[in-house]
């Protein structure tokens, strides 16, 4: 998967004998979890993106129902860019 998410970050979309040389590991290898360039690509966004969001505890004095969606949505954009490369290959 590293490889795959490199190729990812460089802007490739890396086909599955691409990721076995980047993670340097034999084709056979790499065949053999990820038949399908398709399957590679998925489980490389899959598991490239953080499972959970926890909110900023610097912001927990924040009331107004207005002020805590507007940093829910600043921070999924933040996730958004910091994964962007990861995202792309959706």
């Amino acid at each position: 998967m590293e490889g795959a998410r490199k190729l990812l970050r460089e802007g490739k979309i890396p086909s599955v004998a691409d990721a076995a040389e980047a993670a340097r590991v034999s084709r056979a290898t790499a065949y053999r979890y990820f038949p399908t360039q398709s399957s590679l690509i998925q489980e490389a966004v899959d598991t490239g993106l953080p499972t959970t969001w926890e909110p900023d505890e610097r912001h927990a004095d924040l009331t107004a129902f207005a002020d805590r969606v507007e940093r829910a949505i600043a921070e999924m954009l933040t996730l958004t860019h910091d994964n962007e490369a990861v995202l792309r290959g959706v």
